[in-house]
């Protein structure tokens, strides 16, 4: 991560490209959130396609990058189950809400990504499992672990937004304002992902176009997250924001980075090439 010189809360400098996207492409979360960009393209112009031949090749990259994301993160619920206790540990140092949603999410991210890795087993391997159940075991906990993870990031924008109001220094002002700025993309980007896996309820039915609309938005804000952690490094952490004890005592951009990664939305959860 390189320096930069921060006058009235803005960078000045130039990190030379080359530099930034090394630093990028060592982050695996960023190369995650590539891939689900490059995803949702393909989705849409496999959708808007008229000629048939066009439809599956686009369908046969999409299908790869399912795999790919699918393999990619699979293997994580052992550590999301620790990053689970490790949250549990320091309740009595969070407000109340905030460690009530947050070790939700955890907990309920553990039977989800069992689920994605057992779609990605039942995808390559063991092909007379039910795909159907699979994907709604997957769905089902995805949904509601971003339902959780949306209310944590709520309770913490509000004790944000007093620190905001509360700053002094102008490294606190530059500091408080990004994290809101931080949270903001993080609440959005999770909105964007919620419209696609509550497709478990029956009856619901997103629409295509906005479906792989909302996924390459929350692929980008990701893109954008991380390429922005590869480019600044930030003055000292206002004291009147609390560390995320999801990830500890970081910076706004590293601890979007952490959500990003802790999150493993690389998981397809089985899907076809044609719905996430």
């Amino acid at each position: 991560m390189s320096e930069v010189v921060y006058t009235s809360g803005n960078p000045v400098g130039v990190v030379p490209f080359l530099t930034a996207l090394t630093d990028y492409q060592k982050k695996g979360v960023g190369v995650d959130m590539m891939l689900k960009a490059l995803l949702n393209v393909s989705r849409l112009c496999m959708l808007y396609s008229t000629n048939l031949g066009d439809k599956r090749k686009f369908f046969k990259l999409a299908d790869t990058i399912v795999e790919c994301r699918m393999l990619c993160n699979f293997g994580r619920p052992v550590m999301t189950f620790h990053q689970a206790m490790s949250v549990l540990g320091k309740r009595s140092y969070m407000e109340f809400w905030h460690c009530l949603f947050t070790c939700l999410a955890f907990f309920l991210r553990v039977p989800e990504q069992l689920s994605g890795d057992m779609n990605f087993l039942q995808k390559v391997v063991f092909r007379r499992w039910s795909r159907e159940k699979l994907s709604f075991c997957y769905r089902f906990f995805k949904s509601w672990s971003l339902t959780c993870g949306l209310l944590a990031e709520l309770t913490r924008r509000s004790a944000l937004k007093r620190a905001v109001r509360s700053a002094v220094t102008p490294e606190e002002n530059v500091h408080t304002k990004l994290e809101l700025q931080v949270s903001n993309a993080l609440i959005i980007r999770t909105l964007c992902d919620m419209y696609v896996y509550f497709k478990w309820i029956p009856g619901y039915e997103p629409i295509k176009a906005v479906e792989y609309s909302c996924g390459l938005a929350s692929g980008l804000i990701g893109v954008l997250l991380v390429w922005k952690d590869t480019r600044y490094v930030l003055p000292p952490m206002a004291k009147d924001v609390q560390p995320c004890e999801r990830c500890g005592h970081k910076h706004a951009l590293q601890r979007a980075v952490c959500v990003l990664d802790s999150e493993g939305g690389g998981s397809e959860g089985g899907a076809s090439a044609d719905e996430e």
